[in-house]
């Protein structure tokens, strides 16, 4: 099959034949070429001006924490909680910073310095009392498991905002209670009903009898006192309440 080749004058327009159909294309001058060339070096040189300009973003902003999470409105909206990072002393410390929307005032009743627990989860139970979810690894005695492995353990802590104290849901009663039991509930954080009606009581449940075997108890949130809902069954790890806060399903 014939191939013909024709140029155009200034070698700008070219046509191809290939027998019977005719293909257009444009090629380029030298002069072309050069300009192309130029443009090119003069944008990548104002492109890499640029770059080098901007100010390296050091690795440890990358990786780090986010200064501020887990913002939670109070059930009347007059106050907002929030866990927030910030510089103490020269050192990143973690706070629960509480603001009153009406005065704007500040308050920072839980700060943590050591890292000796990870707050997981902040839950507003009522205007005065915040729930907070908290882990931390502890390591099991020798006597008790044949080694020493450390293990993840969570707990419920109850902060009121009436005097700032913050303390394990389980109180002081029930802690003594396990104590001399010889054994403590490994997970202590489930919430089974916040009682939205009731801004002085929960529901909580936990290991009580024995393990894996989880109790329902309403605890009073300024006094800690706990009366039994629901008795504790085998394997029995969540539950559902109506809207009134009785217990209807228990899951296993």
């Amino acid at each position: 099959m014939p191939i013909v080749l024709q140029k155009a004058s200034g070698n700008i327009y070219s046509k191809i034949s290939l027998g019977v159909n005719w293909v257009d294309f444009y090629t380029t001058t030298n002069r072309d070429i050069n300009m192309f060339k130029l443009l090119s070096g003069f944008y990548f040189l104002v492109y890499s001006t640029l770059v080098l300009a901007q100010p390296t973003l050091p690795l440890k902003d990358i990786v780090q924490l986010p200064d501020v999470e887990a913002v939670q409105l109070s059930p009347s909206g007059n106050k907002i909680a929030m866990l927030k990072r910030v510089i103490s002393k020269g050192q990143r410390v973690l706070v629960v910073e509480v603001t009153n929307l009406s005065d704007g005032q500040k308050s920072y009743p839980v700060v943590r310095r050591n890292h000796e627990f990870d707050i997981y989860q902040l839950i507003w139970a009522s205007d005065n009392h915040i729930l907070l979810k908290i882990d931390f690894f502890k390591q099991l005695k020798l006597e008790n498991t044949g080694w020493n492995p450390k293990i993840s353990e969570r707990r419920l802590m109850v902060l009121n905002l009436k005097d700032n104290s913050l303390k394990n849901i389980l109180g002081g009663k029930a802690m003594n209670r396990f104590q001399q039991r010889g054994w403590e509930p490994q997970f202590q954080d489930t919430i089974v009903d916040l009682l939205v009606n009731d801004p002085e009581h929960i529901l909580h449940a936990v290991d009580w009898d024995a393990r894996q075997s989880p109790q329902v108890f309403k605890v009073n949130l300024n006094t800690l006192e706990r009366t039994t809902v629901l008795l504790g069954r085998e394997n029995w790890f969540d539950f559902m309440t109506d809207r009134q806060g009785n217990v209807r399903v228990g899951m296993y």
